[in-house]
């Protein structure tokens, strides 16, 4: 009887994954969350991070955003593979090298994820501080909003200084 009960743990313990990440714009924010998917890039795959750090991702942009994922409920549904990006440099004698780049924190995940909602913890949607932004982008900000509201997904904005 322990060994069934040991056995059936094993079966319904998801893979301990943690936040996951995935930076987008906020056109395509719009896209995803009115379609409640995630599609995939070329490689039939979508690309997450576990860094939480925005300046790695360069989010000075003013139409930068980040969908915040539960990683452990993804994991139940769909495979998350650590994913280690390699570096192409040119030499000056113009020969190719490859490295791996450091602190790689990078995960891929076979998709698409179909229900993304379910797995959103929430949205993050930074801004810059600026009268110059443009009026379009303010209005994508806006109806982005309307639908994250109507959706009953949590979000915040967050003013880049």
């Amino acid at each position: 009887m322990i060994k069934l009960i040991n056995i059936l743990k094993e079966i319904t313990e998801g893979k301990q994954v943690g936040t996951l990440y995935h930076y987008t714009n906020n056109f395509n924010l719009y896209s995803i969350i009115k379609g409640d998917n995630l599609e995939t890039e070329d490689d039939g795959k979508i690309s997450f991070t576990r860094s939480k750090d925005k300046n790695q991702f360069e989010i000075s942009r003013e139409s930068n955003c980040v969908i915040v994922v539960d990683g452990d409920k993804l994991s139940n549904n769909y495979k998350v593979t650590p994913f280690h990006d390699i570096d192409f440099e040119s030499t000056v004698k113009k020969e190719k090298s490859y490295r791996y780049k450091t602190d790689e924190m990078e995960e891929k995940v076979k998709g698409p994820i179909k229900n993304l909602s379910k797995y959103i913890i929430k949205v993050i949607i930074y801004s810059n501080n600026d009268k110059s932004k443009s009026p379009l982008v303010l209005k994508n900000i806006l109806k982005t909003e309307k639908l994250l509201k109507e959706k009953n997904i949590p979000y915040e904005i967050k003013i880049n200084k």
